[in-house]
């Protein structure tokens, strides 16, 4: 019962902290892009 809760809790930890991973690795790719300095269009 504990390694189960354990594990599912891991398995979700790990899960969020590859999703932040790739989008703060998405947003600092699209920073690092060159971009017109007059950027305020919205993001989508």
């Amino acid at each position: 019962m504990v390694t189960m809760v354990g594990w599912g809790l891991f398995s979700l930890s790990s899960t969020l902290a590859l999703l932040m991973g790739a989008v703060a690795l998405a947003f600092a790719l699209g920073v690092n892009m060159p971009l017109p300095s007059d950027f305020s269009a919205p993001l989508f």
